[in-house]
């Protein structure tokens, strides 16, 4: 299936030979057609970047569907399967095609989407969306920041609310999406194709049209090194692996097949490099990686397969492990979060594949084992849904690493307790019909490792103060309200009693009845 150059053969042991892993015999299998998502219209237009066109969490699976006279996207609940409706559930508030879809990996009920219009916008899903049968036109946050057409986003992985996005302009702006004010402005000397941040989002890398990659910082925008990694025209695609390399998918020459590359992450400096041996298949890979585990997937457009390889340390460093194959080419793909798979089946991975007809069919990677129950070997700690760190804290130094939670059979009835400052997305979603959002869960190795639980617990302890002097003036004021009450009462005879006189004297100065007939009346 690969063949590796020259120079990493020479230094490199057989591939997959006497080596230990529990990944080794992993194997894909599709749903079955009840269980898909079929009727889709999938958008045909990507933009410059090779965006994947699909995003999917725990709870919702989105695509980019074509659109007459604007732009929109679907967004389906998980569990509704079959085919969609005539009238499905749309986010359509652009004013030209959407190119990109990104869920916020801090709030599964948020998801951002880029559009040819030259904006950005945040939206807030709930179930006004899928119960009023109406598309959803308002969204909660819009980034006019760009002068032309804006195709690729990017989420942070520790900080609060912070998206990247790139446009045509050839500028890449870093928000604070929340209070959408534009952070940090760096400009390019081509378009910037594809994105990918660092595991503590300090830095992160681009490919760009003018086929160099380049390392910038992301807080200063400065472009630490810069360097060219395939040497074919198309687009090249970089990911930023969890021990801090780079892995990238591009074309070895105008007209050699695709090749696979492994690069350091502070030099770019070559470290492995392969070619595929499919010089008849032309589309772009799409590299979705599981920093939890080391696993890797290709999908490339167009094709009817799936490659997954597994990362290490040591030569050889990627090692091929199978390989999908499916019915129908490949449009766009979307990878599930670890927190919403079948872990208790031995899950390790699943992709959701839409295909050129409209199918999205989801495609289970399972890791065979004879023993039917939970396996803990195979689920290290994941990320969890809140953020470790708000934006400003983040533009101004402060750097943690992302927060884990441990991966369980029941994690989607886990509760989870906020530790984290609110942001307006939580306060708009609560109103929004809809449950509230997974917030965070420290497991106990990141308990161990996280300067920030000492700040939990003193915050803590100041809420314990503030119900006790809560409680004490609640008291308090039950006191005074019991106080006015029995003066109001008192009050009120009094005012009765004025009232009579009163009424006495006005009919004496008016001479209506006589004084003597009154205190008759009267005794």
């Amino acid at each position: 299936m690969e063949t590796t150059d020259t120079a990493s053969a020479a230094t490199s042991k057989p591939a997959g030979i006497f080596r230990h892993s529990k990944f080794r015999h992993v194997y894909g299998k599709a749903a079955k057609r009840e269980r898909c998502y079929d009727n889709i219209r999938v958008t045909t237009n990507s933009g410059d970047a090779q965006t994947a066109l699909c995003a999917v969490n725990p709870f919702y699976l989105a695509i980019i569907t074509d659109a007459v006279g604007g732009g929109s996207f679907l967004v389906l609940p998980l569990d509704r399967f079959g085919r969609v409706d005539r009238d499905p559930p749309l986010v359509a508030g652009h004013r030209a095609p959407v190119l990109d879809i990104q869920w916020c990996p801090h709030n599964d009920h948020c998801i951002a989407s880029a559009s040819e219009d030259c904006t950005a916008k945040l939206w807030l899903i709930g179930r006004d969306l899928f119960d009023g049968g109406r598309p959803l036109t308002q969204c909660h946050r819009e980034l006019a920041g760009h002068n032309r057409r804006v195709s690729l986003l990017v989420w942070h992985p520790t900080a609060s609310m912070v998206l990247l996005t790139a446009g045509a302009d050839n500028r890449v702006l870093v928000w604070n999406a929340d209070r959408q004010l534009v952070m940090r402005e760096i400009a390019f000397p081509d378009a910037v194709l594809s994105c990918s941040f660092s595991w503590t989002g300090a830095r992160f890398v681009c490919a760009c049209r003018d086929r160099l990659a380049r390392l910038v910082d992301a807080r200063t925008g400065r472009v630490m090194t810069e360097c060219r990694m395939h040497s074919g025209g198309k687009p090249v695609q970089v990911v930023c692996l969890r021990d801090g390399r780079v892995f990238s998918t591009g074309f070895a020459d105008s007209s050699g097949g695709r090749q696979l590359a492994l690069w350091d992450g502070d030099s770019l400096a070559s470290i492995d490099r392969r070619n595929l041996d499919d010089f008849g298949s032309s589309g772009v890979l799409l590299p979705l990686y599981d920093p939890d585990v080391g696993l890797l997937y290709l999908a490339g457009r167009g094709d009817c397969a799936v490659r997954y390889y597994e990362l290490t340390d040591e030569s050889p460093h990627l090692h091929y492990l199978g390989v999908y194959r499916g019915a129908e080419p490949l449009r766009g793909v979307g990878a599930m979060p670890k927190r919403g798979l079948e872990v208790g089946a031995c899950e390790i991975g699943r992709l959701y594949l839409v295909g050129q007809r409209g199918l999205c069919q989801p495609i289970s990677f399972t890791v065979p084992r004879r023993c039917e129950q939970f396996q803990p070997d195979l689920y290290p700690d994941t990320r969890a849904p809140a953020s470790a760190i708000g934006a400003e804290d983040w533009l101004a130094g402060a750097e943690e690493q992302p927060l884990l939670m441990p991966v369980t059979p029941n994690n989607h009835q886990l509760v989870l307790q906020q530790q984290w400052k609110q942001n307006s997305l939580n306060a708009t979603y609560s109103s929004n019909k809809a449950a509230a959002p997974i917030a965070t869960y420290l497991s106990s190795s990141s308990r161990r490792s996280s300067p920030p639980l000492a700040r939990l617990s003193d915050r803590v302890d100041r809420l314990a103060d503030t119900v006790r002097l809560l409680a004490a003036e609640g008291a308090d004021l039950r006191s005074r309200v019991a106080r006015l009450e029995a003066a109001a009462a008192a009050a009120a005879a009094g005012n009765q009693h004025n009232a009579d006189d009163k009424m006495v004297e006005d009919d004496e100065k008016d001479g209506s009845f006589e004084s003597d007939d009154f205190l008759t009346a009267e005794s």
